[in-house]
């Protein structure tokens, strides 16, 4: 198989927009917390990215949002992840333009995410229901059994006991990929030829970022590198 073969296929990868696949960015090793992972792709006019990090230095958490500030943390993140123009600086002279930004939180999270904000409502109703009731009865207001226990309803409110802690079960395979936030981002460059490098603000964006580990695929060939803060420029030739 050519190396233009190559990097074709890997580039339709990243361009078919199913998350649901395996990513080259996977291939980068285990979950790390302060670290995420990109895969950049250059073919012809086309720029690919792929992006892979841990909720822990994007989102502040690792779970479901259970409160109102999680909620707005968590949109937050998809909002920044979605924000390329700024994750992504390309020189001007190349005159690339955005044809697509996708972002997928952490599968398993993000199911858990939709209803969390009903159900802070529903606690704020559950908790001036039972604040009533206080006022109106100065004894115990649990349902009484007959070993004089009150009856415990099964669910909490508030995040007295988190549901689900600040860690991930990973993916069965020891990555915790699940439980990784991934973005992917497709540019298209009138002169490619300028387009010779990147300036990352993922440390900007996000700054509990440690570290941004890269893989690059061009004619060229294929190398990768890290980035810091302070040294945030990810050269593509």
């Amino acid at each position: 198989m050519t190396r233009h073969r190559t990097l074709t296929l890997l580039a339709g990868s990243l361009l078919c927009g199913s998350m649901a696949a395996a990513s080259p960015a996977q291939a980068h090793g285990a979950h790390e917390h302060g670290v995420t992972y990109l895969d950049v792709i250059l073919d012809g006019s086309v720029l690919a990215i792929d992006l892979r990090g841990a909720g822990h230095h994007l989102a502040g958490f690792e779970h479901a949002p259970e409160t109102g500030e999680q909620l707005e943390a968590w949109q937050a993140t998809i909002d920044g992840l979605g924000d390329a123009g700024a994750l992504f600086v390309l020189p001007p002279q190349a005159g690339c333009s955005l044809q697509s930004a996708d972002v997928t939180p952490p599968a398993a999270q993000a199911a858990s995410a939709s209803g969390a904000d009903a159900h802070a409502h529903d606690t704020a109703d559950h908790d001036r229901h039972e604040h009533g009731r206080d006022h109106g009865h100065h004894h115990d207001h649990g349902h009484k059994h007959g070993n004089g226990h009150a009856k415990d309803h099964g669910h909490r409110h508030g995040g007295d006991h988190p549901a689900h802690p600040d860690e991930d079960k990973g993916d069965g395979d020891g990555h915790g990929h699940a439980a990784d936030w991934q973005a992917r981002y497709r540019f298209e460059c009138r002169d490619a030829s300028q387009l010779t490098s990147i300036e990352v603000g993922l440390f900007t964006a996000f700054p509990a970022h440690e570290e941004v580990r890269y893989q690059r695929f061009s004619d060229g060939g294929q190398d990768g590198g890290t980035l810091r803060a302070g040294r945030t420029r990810l050269p593509l030739r």
